[in-house]
C-alpha cells in the first residue's frame, strides 16, 4: 500500500468510528398516576358520548314504531298502544285489528319487532 492509500483507509476508518459512536440514551418520561387516570377517564367519557349519540340517532319514536307495527300486520287499525320507557330504551306494544284478525306486536326502541302474536276474531285478544 502506498501512502495515499493508507491515508484513504485511515480516513474511512475514522468516519466509520464516528458513525458508530453511541448516542446518549434518551430517558422516557413516565406518566404519573394522575395522568394515567386522566387518560382512562377521557377514553371512558368519549365512549359514553359516542354511545349516547348512537342511541339518540338510531332509536325510533312512537309514530315510527306504530308504522312498523302496522306494516308487520299488513295494515289495519291500532286499537291499543302501550309505551314503556326503561331509561334510554323505549319499547312499544300495539294491538292491531285487521279484518277478522288481531295482532299483538312489540317493537323495540330501535325499530326491530321483538314479539308478535295473532289470532282470529273469534279468539279474542286478552291483555
Amino acid at each position: 500500500m502506498n501512502t495515499e492509500e493508507r491515508t484513504n483507509v485511515t480516513a474511512v476508518t475514522e468516519i466509520r468510528e464516528e458513525n458508530t459512536a453511541e448516542e446518549p440514551v434518551k430517558k422516557k418520561k413516565k406518566l404519573s398516576t394522575g395522568g394515567i387516570i386522566g387518560i382512562i377517564a377521557g377514553a371512558v367519557a368519549a365512549v359514553a358520548v359516542i354511545a349516547l349519540a348512537l342511541i339518540f340517532t338510531f332509536r325510533v319514536d312512537g309514530n315510527h314504531a306504530r308504522a312498523i307495527a302496522l306494516d308487520a300486520a299488513g295494515g289495519g287499525e291500532v286499537i291499543q298502544a302501550t309505551y314503556e320507557n326503561e331509561g334510554l330504551w323505549n319499547e312499544y306494544e300495539f294491538v292491531i285489528q285487521s279484518g277478522d284478525m288481531w295482532y299483538n306486536i312489540e317493537v323495540g326502541g330501535f325499530g326491530q319487532i321483538t314479539g308478535m302474536e295473532s289470532g282470529r276474531h273469534g279468539q279474542l285478544y286478552v291483555d
